[in-house]
């Protein structure tokens, strides 16, 4: 402590002050560099998460190009039997091509098919009861066609 000349008490020079209003100062400058930082990082996640959700709702085709759908490519679709029996009667489903297909895709909306390539057997149990649709998909090279056959299975009962 200091004393003053002027009235003989001592004086406070005000170092802690000083140094008070120096860490003050400090933390405010260092407070004020974080707050910048932090601004520029909240505005880069704001962008980034405006980028990314435009990129991500964007259209994208990731599907292969499918051929195109003609109706010549299968010339018909033939069952043995149009009425069958649940659980005991099958029928044989053949589709006839005029040309040799890449690939054919059978499907049933009830039943069962066994097998693949031109021929399959189709089968219903009880729970399939009623007219049931099956799908044969024929694709080439550049076309693709559908055609349905309908097949009513009757209670076994």
């Amino acid at each position: 402590m200091n004393i003053n000349p002027l009235n003989n008490k001592r004086m406070n020079l005000g170092k802690p002050m000083a140094d008070k209003y120096n860490v003050m100062n400090v933390k405010n400058h260092t407070t004020r560099k974080l707050m910048k930082i932090e601004k520029r990082y909240v505005n880069l996640l704001i962008f980034l998460t405006i980028f990314l959700s435009l990129y991500s709702c964007a259209e994208k085709d990731e599907s292969p190009e499918q051929p195109a759908t003609i109706s010549d490519l299968i010339d018909s679709l033939v069952s043995t039997k149009d009425t069958l029996t649940a659980w005991i009667d099958t029928t044989a489903i053949t589709v006839y091509t005029h040309i040799t297909p890449e690939s054919i895709h059978w499907s049933a909306d009830h039943g069962t098919i066994t097998g693949s390539g031109s021929t399959i057997t189709y089968f219903g149990g009880q729970c399939c009861t009623g007219t049931n649709t099956i799908t044969c998909r024929v694709t080439s090279d550049t076309y693709i066609e559908e055609k349905t056959i309908r097949i009513h299975v009757k209670s076994y009962y």
